[in-house]
């Protein structure tokens, strides 16, 4: 005899089913954004940062002391210890917190730009970075400049300038940008010579100025009371170079305050400390959401399964296997599952896309969907085994001393 056992929750309980599919949908919309949030922070630290980020160290200034230093001493003592490839000044520090930042246009009167961060330093800057060049040249030695304590305004012929790929493309998306002006520095607007891949923005800058867009001058620090260091060890060698320059520094200057040198890839770690954060964050929020829905799922059917033990029993009496109770408790699930996974789907593909910045969903791949579906669907199997056992135990003489019993 092929007798169909009827749902328990969708046949009678529309309000409870109702929200256990909220519940799942909500779920599906909370790993999409904790899956976002992992592959953003996978990126942001697997993605070359455009430097020597392993090889390099970073010294804060030396502070104010009895009179001021010439960057360039300290540059000289810096390349003389063992294990040192390159040393220079600078004004700020990748992923450091100070910054320097100003808004440059394509013209001079204009409200539209890009708010860059802005480098300068010492002429072995670039070598020390390491950076990529992928179009125009480097500053010559000749256009350096020292820049000292007054505003940076440089007359006469336009200054040079290098900038990042993504300040290129912002600014001039029609053509190339060597030879193109910069407005929105003070003084006689630089002109662009190169273009180099990635330069990373400093802790400060996030905040201010526009992503992966930077700016460098050929201006060097005139003071190391406010100019920060840079120093490139050989491979393998930087811990040493770190204490050799500390021990440098502090019998060089015993009247200033000397940090410990800091390896630039630590400083590469805290700075993505928000995306890290926030990507643990909606992991736990996922996952307890989802212990609490597979919860409201297992007590749910446990709830509906002890009051509706007689009829139960009733349709075991007139022919329902075991199998076939057991079947229709999972298949219920397997329907709520599958309507909240569709539900989950479409409000991720049609609502969060549209908020702003970090909650904004991207375009899930169609396989990961199809994966977090089908967990989805396993989880809710998983939780209505202990209802759906239960319910197929339910002995058919339950009911034979009841005959008021109806279906």
């Amino acid at each position: 005899m092929d007798f169909r056992f009827p749902f328990l929750l969708l046949c009678r309980h529309h309000g409870t089913a109702a929200l256990l599919v909220t519940q799942m949908a909500i779920g599906f919309v909370l790993l999409s954004l904790a899956w976002q949030a992992g592959v953003r922070y996978h990126a942001a630290v697997t993605t070359s940062s455009g430097i020597a980020d392993a090889e390099l160290l970073a010294i804060k200034p030396l502070g104010k002391g009895a009179g001021p230093i010439d960057p360039e001493e300290v540059l000289a003592g810096l390349r003389s210890l063992p294990g040192v490839q390159q040393a220079a000044s600078s004004n700020q520090i990748p992923y450091g917190t100070d910054s320097w930042n100003t808004k440059l246009s394509q013209h001079q009167h204009t409200h539209h730009g890009a708010v860059a961060t802005v480098y300068f330093g010492s002429e072995t800057l670039y070598e020390t970075l390491d950076l990529q060049l992928t179009e125009g040249r480097r500053f010559r030695p000749a256009e350096q400049r020292t820049f000292g304590d007054a505003p940076p305004r440089v007359a006469g012929d336009p200054p040079p300038a290098i900038v990042t790929d993504a300040l290129a493309n912002r600014l001039f998306p029609d053509g190339s940008a060597i030879g193109r002006e910069l407005h929105g520095w003070p003084g006689t607007p630089p002109r662009i010579v190169g273009i180099v891949d990635r330069l990373p923005q400093p802790a400060g800058s996030r905040a201010l100025a526009d992503d992966r867009v930077a700016l460098m001058l050929p201006l060097k620090p005139s003071d190391a009371s406010w100019a920060f260091f840079l120093v490139r060890a050989a491979p393998g060698q930087r811990t040493e170079v770190a204490t050799r320059a500390h021990a440098y520094l502090a019998a060089a200057f015993p009247d200033r305050a000397i940090a410990l040198p800091v390896a630039l890839d630590a400083l590469r770690h805290s700075y993505f400390r928000n995306e890290r954060q926030r990507a643990w964050i909606l992991a736990a929020s996922a996952a307890g959401w989802w212990l609490l829905t597979l919860l409201s799922i297992a007590a749910a059917g446990n709830l509906w399964v002890q009051r509706s033990v007689l009829r139960i029993s009733l349709h075991r009496a007139v022919g329902a296997t075991r199998r076939q109770v057991m079947r229709a408790v999972w298949l219920e699930n397997l329907l709520l599952a599958g309507a909240g996974s569709t539900l989950g789907g479409v409000l991720a593909s049609f609502v969060f896309d549209r908020l702003p910045a970090p909650w904004a969903l991207a375009p899930a791949p169609l396989g990961w969907r199809i994966a977090a579906a089908l967990s989805i669907l396993l989880a809710a199997q998983l939780a209505a085994t202990w209802p759906a056992y239960r319910a197929g135990n339910v002995p058919p003489c339950r009911v034979t001393r009841k005959p008021w019993v109806r279906l």
